[in-house]
């Protein structure tokens, strides 16, 4: 039988003719003179075998020289790259730990003309490796540092499933949270991690103790003195240096000083860290104004860490408050000589100086900081606060211009403060017009601090101006809502020019707040009882809720401020340092 060049006859048993199509995939068969189709799978399943073989190998070297040449992942094999397509959740992952460990590795360099590299390697690395504890944390931290808390809360919520247990990372987002007094927040994510049941609670002992400090501390900030203590027992905290701290603070708080005192001195033997008992026992009699026993507790104090400046730093303002001279001229010489070439413990002097307006010590910090090399950004800020303290403002206007014709490049970091110093400075020597375009170039920039906000303000009411004041706080107010500190001089500046507007609210919004403190809110009560203030809207509902709170327990409705190591200085500092 003959047949055509191009075609293939199969004569089989049952007389069937085949002829094959489509490249051999499906056949047309001829069978008792009726044709029909046949798929052949087995070479349908061979050329799917090959193809799949074709595109894995072109996907594997793929994967391959991009990562390991363009993307620069040294750490990429051949094993990797053939594995890659067949699991590519744990190969993103992979590389995400290799981003985040390269940028890791730049950042432990120091080099900071790579730092954009590690910042975005970091960046990637998460995306990629969002169980990366280490990368995540160092990311948030990058943006606190950056000042933008906001940005770093969300990266770490974004993983704080896959970090529960890491007390650096439950420590950092737990900080930033008081610090934006997310108190709400606080309660909510603690609460759910200390119970949350399988998957979702805390494990580590040490992160379960620093939840329920945390949340021991929101509880005691608004007055729930009873779930405050209920959280240090519960977890058994009460013996703890930080539970015994805060046991103390919460009885000064409700105005029990010697309860508060006598807290302190019946725990002395458990915690093997004494230090900061010493220091609330310092502060406790500072505050009230028992300066002696203040400097035998700070003398005790200092004989846990002889070498520390800070303690050093806190007699000799101890000695200046008892009037002793002599000695507090004595210590400061010693303090200056045995720290004269560590950076950290000379910006706190020269924050003390800057304090009291001493230009003569605050010159000789200056000098030692030129001579030893030390960054002089922070010396030069610090010593025009001295002048703007001491009254030296045409000092301090000639100063800061000798400073921008220099152009250092430590201006742009601290343009923010340099500015508003200026302002005041200007202010101060009649230059009106100076001072508010340097000041409307402070309120408009996006990311000047709070702080700086208000220690401007302060700077203006002292120069008789509390209207600029006023302007300024609304703005921290408005900006900065949660700050309680910028609410609380608006009321004050509020009821000292005797502006009515929105007192109201401002009054309203600081006590759904952190406890306010008592003397302030007495002031606001004598303040609004008086013909002064007779036309506030919803007066009453103010004086009604303010009496009620005294009613109820007025040893819970407000603080008892305690002076902190960090806030024994004038808050009208502008280095937040």
């Amino acid at each position: 039988m003959s047949a055509p060049a191009n075609k293939i006859k199969i004569q089989k048993s049952n007389s069937a003719e085949a002829q094959p199509v489509l490249f051999g995939l499906m056949s047309r068969v001829r069978k008792n003179n009726k044709w029909s189709f046949r798929v052949n799978w087995g070479r349908i399943a061979i050329l799917i075998a090959v193809l799949a073989l074709l595109a894995w190998t072109a996907v594997s070297a793929t994967i391959y020289f991009v990562f390991k040449y363009s993307k620069g992942f040294d750490d990429m094999t051949v094993y990797d790259a053939a594995v890659a397509p067949f699991d590519m959740k744990a190969h993103r992952e992979k590389v995400g730990n290799y981003n985040i460990e390269k940028a890791l590795n730049i950042l432990k360099s120091g080099k900071m003309s790579d730092f954009n590299e590690a910042f975005m390697n970091l960046a990637m690395g998460i995306n990629r490796a969002p169980k990366n504890v280490e990368g995540r944390l160092q990311l948030s931290r990058i943006y606190v540092a950056m000042g933008r808390p906001d940005i770093a809360i969300e990266k770490l919520e974004q993983g704080i499933m896959y970090s529960k247990d890491n007390l650096d990372f439950i420590r950092l987002y737990m900080r930033l949270l008081l610090d934006r007094m997310e108190d709400t927040k606080i309660i909510a994510v603690g609460e759910k991690l200390l119970a949350g049941g399988k998957g979702v609670e805390v494990e580590n002992p040490q992160v379960r103790a620093y939840i329920a400090m945390s949340m021991s501390s929101v509880y005691a900030m608004h007055g729930n003195y009873k779930k405050s203590e209920e959280y240090l027992k519960k977890y058994g905290l009460e013996k703890s240096l930080p539970g015994i701290l805060r046991l103390s603070k919460n009885q000064w708080e409700m105005g029990n000083r010697d309860e508060a005192i006598k807290i302190i001195k019946d725990n002395f033997q458990y915690p093997s860290e004494k230090n900061p008992m010493y220091a609330l026992l310092v502060n406790y009699y500072t505050a009230m104004g028992d300066i002696e026993t203040a400097r035998r507790y700070s003398v005790l104090r200092q004989a846990e860490d002889p070498f520390s400046a800070t303690q050093k730093l806190e007699l000799i303002r101890l000695l200046e408050k008892s009037g002793d001279a002599q000695n507090l001229s004595k210590m400061l010489d010693e303090y200056f000589e045995l720290n004269k070439g560590n950076n950290v413990a000379m910006i706190h002097l020269a924050n003390y100086a800057a304090d009291k307006g001493d230009i003569k010590m605050m010159r000789k910090i200056y000098d030692n900081a030129i001579r030893q090399a030390f960054p002089s950004g922070t010396y030069c800020l610090l010593l025009l606060e001295t002048m703007i303290t001491n009254g030296d403002y045409a000092g301090a206007v000639k100063f800061s211009e000798d400073i921008l014709k220099g152009k250092p490049s430590w201006t742009k970091r601290y343009e923010d403060v340099l500015s508003a110093i200026r302002s005041i400075a200007y202010y101060a020597t009649g230059n009106a017009n100076m001072s508010n375009i340097l000041l409307s170039d402070v309120l408009k920039r996006s990311r000047i601090s709070p702080k700086v906000l208000v220690a401007t303000a302060r700077r203006y009411d002292r120069l008789n101006a509390p209207m600029v004041a006023h302007s300024i706080l609304e703005h921290a107010v408005n900006k900065f809502p949660r700050y309680q500190m910028a609410l609380i001089r608006l009321v004050q500046n509020e009821i000292k020019i005797g502006d009515s507007t929105n007192i109201d609210k401002h009054i309203l919004r600081l006590l759904q707040m952190r406890r306010p403190p008592r003397e302030l809110i007495t002031d606001v009560f004598n303040s609004l009882s008086s013909d002064r203030f007779i036309f506030v809207r919803d007066r009453k509902k103010i004086l009604d809720e303010i009496e009620s709170l005294k009613a109820n327990n007025s040893s819970e409705s407000f603080s008892d401020v305690i002076p902190e190591d960090e806030n024994l200085h004038d808050d009208s500092s502008m280095m937040d340092l």
